[in-house]
């Protein structure tokens, strides 16, 4: 049955007549100037659909033009060029009503290559440079957005001033400026920028607290200008009684400005103190932060948020969890995102707490997938995961997860309660498509597994390759090799790598696939002709360990078939393999044959006698060893030492000693004898014309294990004092022992030395020494950043000249004392911190407050050692203050060192004890 169609009753169609009369162009005009420009936009657009008239799409182009100012007004400025383009597109004849709008929104919005592109014509009609100008001058708050910009050529004049006020605004907002230092900026009056340079000038004149003068600059700012909007805040900065009521924006920019930092910069600096170590009691470190987190909340809103975040991330570094803080610091809960969590993870690395680090990088992974800020598999993921694994592999043998929490799940909710964010932590991690467990990094060899699905890095396959290397692990080595050598299928270097790798487990089989496959890949590689001599030469090796002869023949037949630049390289190898072969085959006259050939082509004996001694440890020919006597070098000692010709003799035949011990890769071993040799001809060679060659010794000298040696070449180096000091600063260093406060001074005057001849590489190699000397040392990395700053050229000459005073000492026989008299001595004063650094050294480093064991209760359950509580108690305060106790206990300790070194020293010279009296002797120290 068919529905009857329902006629309209008298009150609907009255309701319709009124609602087509309300509809009229004022009463959309009215709705737009009211602001209303929403639902203007939609009454114009039916009004135009319906009338379809040139009075109506005229309104509604007015509209647009009303809705894009709405927008900008609102900080939308992005919008309000979408929308002007938009409109321009559309009503072409109406473009001009427009367009100065849209230019408006493009300034806004940093897009203003089109704006400003006109200007770099120098033929440009006068009014179009007008009206551009005028828009900069009125509109532009980003200096940056006009210095950067490529429609203007790069010595435009405008991208010069902007470039040049940007770099002065940044300056006088940092620190005081004086008055001179600005005139530099030659910007003319007529400039659109003009009105900036007096801003620049009114704020420095602030600073200085000149309230004159900055009034005389504001006031020349042009009304209508960029800068004139502050004239309102700087009225009120100077407390002038004719000061307007100032707007919310103009509010929040006051606070922060005359708001004071002073008590809660001191509590911070006490703070820091404070947690320099985290072996004080909590107790003082509760009471610290809660006082920081209490001044925080004096502070602006848009400082406090900043620093409590800090704050809050700083005590999750010092092991307080989320409930230790609700209950004992502060109420405060931080917004977690991905921003918290980079924040946690830098502040942990600068705090040595890897294993938090570790942490924070997976979770910043986590919400950085979940907030879209990179995709998974992208760059920035490689970057992260490449990082996560370097840590993992610096900290393996620590204990990711503090005791009393099963899970990595379980230790990040103790950071951050979770069930305060908007966002469950579960929803976070289920959030990526390919999900990491948590529990995967907290191996490293599956850490390195996940990673290189997404890595393809070079950089991160050799971290791999050598922390398997340093393990011995050769299937992770050649799991690495191999991805890499898919990545990179021109470079040789994985194929190398992998045929390391392989010889390590004497596979050299396949040592030879990937020597033949690196060869296929770049035949012109030295290094692949290295590595393919040195794989000839470890079959050798290994067929002289089995005895077998005749295959040493077969593989110095290989060895001439090698094409290299290294012939001579070559037949040092071959003489040696068959003085080895007539060893093992008792041919005395072979043997001296060879041995003497082998003199004549390294062109000194101790050369010569080296490697022969090399070979034979390599290939475990002790007993033929022997009859290679060193009786030359005792005929040597007696010569005269200082020719010429035969210091050169000696250098030559040790560099050519160092290419065969490259290609051997095995230590050298060096007899007594042959190291004194070698020091009384380093210590009467006049090396002034020769300098370019003590380099050259030196890297060689530092494959050994002699101290001795090193020493003297290094002590010979500084005496040059030539471009290659901190070289030699920084051999001294390793050589001297990392407990002893003299190595820090040495590795912090080779990094400045090296960082101020830009020898980078070097300062690289020093600073990661120092690190590892400042660790043993319990030294915290803001005392070593506050040596290195003491450091200058005149304070690193300083350190040179005292170490060339006592260059004729052994390696570790100056006390602290005596090293920081010689420094005064040289020159450097008495207040320096490095003074201060020896003077203290013995006291705990950095400790400006009493150290403390960090007990839990009345019992010393977590104390290292029960015999630092016996010694504690062995020191009688006699009403002294804890720091001064524990100086004088320190100062005991070093005593009973000293004396036990000394007597040490005069036990090697005295006859021996007897047992008795020596175990006396042992209780009596």
């Amino acid at each position: 049955m068919a529905k009857k169609k329902k006629k309209k009753g008298p009150s609907q169609s009255a309701q319709q007549g009124t609602e087509e009369v309300s509809v009229c162009p004022e009463s959309i005009r009215g709705l737009a100037e009211a602001g209303n420009t929403c639902s203007a936009l939609k009454e114009a657009k039916a009004w135009h659909a319906e009338k379809q008239t040139q009075e109506s799409e005229e309104l509604l182009v007015d509209v647009y033009v009303c809705r894009i100012k709405s927008l900008l007004s609102k900080n939308m400025a992005r919008e309000a060029q979408e929308l002007s383009r938009i409109v321009e597109s559309r009503f072409p004849k109406y473009a001009h009503k427009v367009q100065e709008s849209g230019q408006t929104a493009a300034i806004i919005s940093g897009h203003i290559d089109g704006l400003v592109a006109p200007l770099d014509d120098p033929d440009v009609a006068p009014e179009v440079r007008n009206r551009i100008e005028t828009l900069l001058k009125e509109r532009l708050t980003d200096l940056d957005a006009l210095a950067n910009c490529n429609a203007l050529s790069a010595d435009h004049p405008l991208r010069t001033q902007a470039r040049a006020l940007g770099a002065a605004f940044n300056l006088v907002i940092s620190r005081p400026v004086r008055e001179e230092d600005l005139h530099q900026l030659q910007v003319p009056r007529r400039s659109p920028l003009a009105p900036w340079r007096m801003l620049i000038f009114a704020i420095a004149a602030l600073y200085r607290h000149d309230d004159e003068l900055c009034m005389r600059y504001m006031g020349a700012v042009e009304d209508g200008s960029v800068p004139a909007r502050l004239k309102t805040v700087f009225l009120a900065l100077l407390a002038l009684p004719s000061t307007p009521k100032l707007s919310p924006k103009k509010r929040v920019l006051f606070d922060n400005i005359t708001v004071s930092l002073a008590p809660i910069k001191k509590t911070l600096q006490s703070t820091r103190k404070a947690t320099m170590y985290s072996l004080m009691e909590r107790k003082a470190l509760i009471l610290a932060y809660r006082k920081a987190f209490t001044l925080c909340k004096q502070c602006p809103p848009t400082i406090a948020n900043e620093v409590t975040k800090r704050l809050y991330v700083e005590c999750i570094t010092l092991y307080f969890n989320c409930v230790d803080l609700r209950n004992y610091i502060s109420d405060y809960v931080p917004r977690v995102d991905s921003d918290f969590w980079r924040l946690l993870a830098r502040c942990a690395e600068y705090r040595h707490t890897t294993e938090i680090a570790l942490h924070a990088w997976y979770m910043f992974r986590a919400h950085a997938l979940y907030e879209g800020l990179f995709k998974l598999g992208g760059p920035e993921d490689g970057m992260i995961l490449c990082h996560m694994a370097q840590l993992r592999s610096q900290v393996e043998d620590r204990q990711l997860l503090p005791p009393g929490c099963a899970s990595p799940e379980q230790y990040i909710a103790s950071i951050v309660d979770y069930r305060q964010q908007p966002t469950s932590l579960q929803t976070v991690l289920n959030a990526m498509q390919d999900t990491m467990p948590p529990s995967l990094y907290m191996y490293t060899a599956r850490l390195f597994d996940y990673a290189s699905r997404y890595v393809k890095d070079p950089a991160f396959y050799r971290t791999w390759l050598d922390w398997a290397g340093q393990r011995k692990l050769t299937s992770d080595m050649e799991k690495a090799g191999q991805i890499w050598a898919e990545i990179e299928q021109t470079n040789p270097a994985p194929c190398l790598d992998l045929a390391k790798a392989a010889r390590k487990r004497n596979a050299l089989t396949l040592v030879r696939k990937y020597l033949q496959e690196a060869e296929r890949r770049d035949p012109l590689n030295p290094e692949v002709r290295r590595a393919l001599i040195q794989n000839v030469v470890a079959e050798a090796v290994r067929h002289l360990r089995q005895k077998k002869t005749h295959l040493v023949a077969k593989d110095i037949n290989t060895l001439h078939t090698i094409k290299t630049t290294q012939e001579s390289l070559i037949g040092d190898i071959h003489v040696l393999l068959d003085l080895a072969c007539a060893w093992l085959t008792e041919d005395q006259t072979g043997a001296t044959t060879c041995y003497e050939e082998l003199k004549n082509r390294f062109g000194h004996e101790v050369g010569a006698y080296l490697a022969a001694r090399a070979i034979a440890y390599t290939c475990s020919l002790y007993p033929q060893e022997q009859n290679i006597s060193p009786q030359f070098i005792d005929t040597l000692m007696k010569a005269d030492l200082s020719e010429n010709a035969l210091g050169k003799d000696i250098f030559e035949s040790l560099m050519r000693l160092n290419e065969f011990i490259n290609i051997l890769d095995v230590d050298l071993v060096i007899c007594p004898k042959a190291e004194n040799l070698l020091c009384e001809w380093l210590k009467v060679t006049k090396w002034g014309s020769r300098a370019e060659n003590l380099p050259l010794l030196a890297d060689f000298a530092e494959k050994w294990e002699s101290k001795e040696f090193v020493y003297a070449i290094s002590a010979k180096g500084l005496a040059l004092r030539d471009v290659y000091a901190a070289r030699y600063l920084l051999m001294r260093g390793k050589i001297v022992d990392m407990m002893i406060p003299r190595a820090v001074l040495l590795m912090a005057a080779a990094v400045m030395l090296s960082r101020h001849r830009r020898q980078m590489d070097l300062a690289a190699k020093a600073l990661e020494v120092l690190w590892d000397s400042a660790d043993a040392l319990w030294l915290p990395r803001n005392r070593v950043l506050e040596i290195l700053d003491a450091i200058t050229p005149r304070t690193a000459q300083a350190i040179i000249e005292t170490e060339l005073t006592i260059g004729s000492r052994q390696t570790d026989q100056i006390s602290t004392d005596h090293y920081a008299q010689h420094l005064l001595d040289a020159g450097i004063e008495k207040d320096s911190p490095l003074i201060a650094f020896l003077n203290n050294s013995l006291h705990f480093p950095g400790f400006e407050e009493p150290f403390e064991d960090d007990f839990e209760d009345d019992f010393d359950y977590d104390d290292e050692d029960e015999f630092e509580d016996d010694f504690d108690e062995t020191v009688d305060d006699g009403g002294k203050s804890e720091e001064d106790i524990y100086r004088s206990a320190f100062e005991t300790l070093r005593k009973i060192f000293e004396r036990s070194r000394s007597k040490a020293a005069r036990k090697k010279a005295s006859p021996k004890k007897p047992h008795d009296e020596a175990q006396r002797d042992l209780f009596d120290d």
